[in-house]
């Protein structure tokens, strides 16, 4: 199924650019919105993730697709009087404006939510920042690995102690905080269809990456006192990683102690006097080192195979560390619909993207992969009531482009645009 239906009738403009923007007007274009993403002539810069990072040079850019796929793509210059006027004959119908703009961009531009609210009642204005529009840090430049992995204390809470931060990998907090505002638009969706009235829906990286860190934002304040990072050794055992004899890591994830902390020991042969001793966890802390060294001496004595069917029997939470690589072959993930096969016929080859969370009875929403910068802007700018002597003149004027023209981005990564 390409297409879900529940949003049929929405109609989407998408003027943002990355990732975290271009998450939200995706999912909304896979749950059925019509969405017209806009991109200038050198296109967005994801675009250039595959060129620039893993050296693609044939034409093919999952990630990009998997962000902007379920889209019509057209090639317009707003930074011009022009291509602005363009924009707001799409806003004139929109029922949904997606941008990525800080508060002095988009007053400079006419394009912040008092403006648009004024000419627009109905329409709902969705935007994402780093750092949200409030506060010290408002208007701050922020990114994923900034805004989201460092400020909220993730990135040094996973650490173990004296280790160097590593950088996050490329959208670890944009998916989810464009996923967030995906639902907040389908909400003020609902309050427009019952009201008339549009509204401001905003989501920020920083507050996302708070948001996914409610534990140890609540429990590191008084009266707790909870330390991050953690000493392994400090942590429960029965939430621990463990490397076993064939050199892989596993995580072990349970939390009733007196349930599980017995059943655990004598699958690993540890003393019935200890257990006894240590069967409630109050018992347990004094010698919790010297109980935690145990249970790691035994699970580096087996291959992970052995562990595996151990904690399956005992119906233990756990699971193996897998690399990417072996993710996007795991039948967990292919035979639950999680990835979706797509052909490149660039390079001839099938590779995986990977479905939005949510499922529904009536199916699975496939990423149309996106087309080029432009593909659809003569056909768009038609259907809003542009006629082919003014579209001529607009793209003489270099206001908007087509796929094909030789100074719009193109997917081939032509030299021109890969730096060569």
């Amino acid at each position: 199924m390409a297409k879900l239906d529940f949003l049929e009738g929405m109609k989407v403009v998408d003027l943002s650019t990355f990732v975290a923007g271009p998450t939200c007007a995706k999912i909304l274009g896979e749950y059925g919105a019509s969405v017209i993403r806009i991109e200038p002539h050198i296109g967005d810069n994801v675009r250039y993730v595959a060129s620039q990072l893993q050296g693609v040079r044939n034409g093919d850019n999952p990630f990009y697709d998997n962000i902007n796929g379920n889209k019509r793509q057209i090639c317009l210059e707003t930074r011009s009087p022009e291509g602005l006027a363009v924009l707001h004959r799409l806003l004139e119908q929109a029922d949904v404006f997606v941008c990525n703009m800080r508060a002095h961009q988009a007053k400079k531009s006419g394009l912040d939510w008092e403006t648009l609210h004024a000419r627009y009642p109905k329409l709902i204005y969705a935007n994402v920042t780093g750092y949200g529009d409030k506060g010290p840090l408002a208007g701050r430049a922020g990114f994923d690995n900034t805004a989201y992995h460092s400020r909220t204390g993730l990135n040094s809470a996973t650490l173990a102690p004296e280790d160097t931060p590593t950088p996050a990998y490329t959208g670890i907090g944009d998916i989810p905080t464009g996923t967030y505002l995906a639902m907040g638009v389908v909400t003020a969706y609902v309050k427009a269809q019952r009201t008339g009235v549009g509204e401001f829906v905003t989501a920020s990286l920083y507050g996302a990456g708070l948001w996914a860190e409610v534990y140890p934002v609540v429990f590191a304040q008084e009266p707790y006192n909870d330390v991050y990072p953690k000493d392994r050794r400090d942590r429960l055992l029965l939430t621990q990683n463990y490397r076993t004899a064939d050199g892989r890591w596993f995580t072990l994830n349970t939390g009733n102690w007196e349930k599980d902390w017995p059943r655990l020991a004598r699958g690993l042969g540890i003393d019935e006097d200890l257990i006894a001793r240590t069967a409630r966890l109050n018992d347990a802390m004094p010698v919790h080192r010297q109980l935690y060294a145990l249970v790691a001496d035994a699970f580096a004595a087996g291959p992970y195979e052995q562990w595996d069917a151990l904690l399956t029997e005992l119906d233990l939470a756990h699971d193996l560390c897998q690399t990417f690589r072996e993710v996007v072959n795991d039948p967990a993930a292919v035979e639950a619909d999680l990835l979706q096969s797509v052909h490149y016929d660039y390079s001839g080859t099938d590779v995986r993207l990977v479905r939005s969370p949510v499922q529904f009875g009536s199916g699975a929403p496939d990423t149309e992969p996106a087309r080029g910068v432009g593909a659809d802007t003569e056909a768009v700018l038609a259907e809003y009531g542009y006629t082919p002597e003014e579209i001529a003149t607009l793209k003489a004027k270099k206001v908007i482009g087509m796929d094909g023209d030789p100074d719009v981005f193109s997917r081939s990564w032509s030299s021109k645009f890969d730096g060569k």
